[in-house]
Parts: C-alpha cells; sequence; structure tokens
C-alpha cells in the first residue's frame, strides 16, 4: 500500500466512524485526512523526481567513464605538427615572483634573457649561460684569459 492508498485508508476510517463534519472533532479529521493525502502526492512526486535525477547520475557517470578511457588512451600522445620546427620546441614553465602567475615560454624567449611578466609587468631575468659568474660575457671568456695571461707569466719567469 503506498502513502495516497493509506491516506485515502484513514480518510475511510473516519468516515465510517460515523464523525460528522460539522463537528468541532469532524472538522480536525477533515483537515488532517487533506493534510495527509496532499503530503502522500508531494512524497510521491518527489520520489518520481529522485528516481529521474537517479538515471541521469547513472547515465553522466557512464559518460565521465567513457571520457576517463579516452583521455587514459590519449596519455602519452603526442599531436605532430605540420611545422616540425614548433612541434619540436618544448616550453618551459616560468612563474613570476610578483603575481605567481605561470607563463609558458620557448627556449627562444628564454634564451633572449629577460622578458616581462604578461599578467603584472614584472622583469623576468634568465641565467642562459649556466655558470656562477657575476659578470660573465657568456661563460667565463674572461676567467680563461687571466689563466693564461697567469700561465704565460709563469713560464717566462
Amino acid at each position: 500500500m503506498n502513502l495516497t492508498e493509506k491516506a485515502a485508508y484513514i480518510k475511510g476510517l473516519i468516515e465510517g466512524m460515523g464523525i460528522k463534519a460539522d463537528t468541532n472533532e469532524g472538522k480536525i479529521y477533515a483537515a488532517i485526512c487533506d493534510l495527509l493525502a496532499e503530503m502522500a502526492l508531494e512524497v510521491e512526486d518527489l520520489s518520481e523526481g529522485i528516481e529521474d535525477l537517479s538515471e541521469s547520475v547513472e547515465e553522466l557517470d557512464e559518460a565521465i567513464g567513457v571520457i576517463d578511457e579516452d583521455l587514459d588512451d590519449l596519455e602519452g600522445f603526442v599531436y605532430e605538427d605540420e611545422d616540425e620546427e614548433e612541434a619540436d620546441n618544448d616550453l618551459y614553465k616560468v612563474t613570476c615572483p610578483k603575481c605567481g602567475d605561470e607563463v609558458y615560454l620557448d627556449e627562444d624567449t628564454i634564451m633572449t634573457g629577460k622578458i616581462d611578466c604578461p599578467n603584472c609587468g614584472e622583469p623576468l631575468e634568465f641565467d642562459v649561460c649556466g655558470c656562477d659568474c657575476d659578470d660573465c660575457d657568456c661563460c667565463g671568456d674572461d676567467d680563461e684569459d687571466e689563466e693564461d695571461k697567469e700561465d704565460e707569466e709563469f713560464f717566462n719567469e
């Protein structure tokens, strides 16, 4: 027996007791029966809505599963661009220390040594020579010349 049937059964019991609708008790029982009937209909509507939502969620879950499988299949797949030069250029992620924005740059841009952050304009500088010296014109040619001079002085003595 569902809720609407139970509400109708209770209404029938009250009517079968012979309580007149124009008495105080009759008015209360009639109001309770009407309320029970409305609540039963509302609960049934909500139950149907929940069933529909459950079916929709199941369909979405299946679709997400298919998409997830497709993404797993694509993992490691490299798109080959018609222009091989662009495909060979690796991108490097650089984080701006001022605003925290992440910028992806190609090797040519990094080799220029500096660029302004596109988000906040902060100058970003890159050490492209890789050496530890501060005043290098790229990889310590000055240091090697000084060593050669020291060697020449040693041998000329």
